[in-house]
């Protein structure tokens, strides 16, 4: 999943169909890009956390920047699983905020 062990168990815990639903929906090229539901997932947290270490929009505006690149589903897909993650698993200590 994600490498880091206590996100990865609360995913599991708390997560886990939602996480197995994005993933079906999802590929992963040679280059290690993610597409489909997971590609939208990675969309909204690189909106979420720039590469400059500067705050980043809401959720919500990064999920309305990142939607017209995905189909509906994949964006539904995506959205409940960012949405389980947050509520379940944002914290430090598991996710990250």
């Amino acid at each position: 999943m994600t490498g880091f062990g206590p996100c990865d168990t609360c995913i599991e815990g708390f997560c886990g169909d939602q996480w197995c639903t994005c993933m079906g929906d999802s590929s992963i090229d040679d280059a290690g890009m993610f597409h489909g539901c997971l590609g939208f997932v990675a969309c909204v947290q690189d909106c979420l956390f720039p590469a400059d270490g500067g705050a980043g929009p809401p959720v919500s505006q990064c999920a309305t920047e990142c939607a017209p690149g995905y189909p509906q589903q994949q964006v539904q897909e995506g959205a409940t699983f960012l949405g389980c993650l947050i509520a379940s698993c944002a914290s430090p200590t598991t996710c990250g905020e």
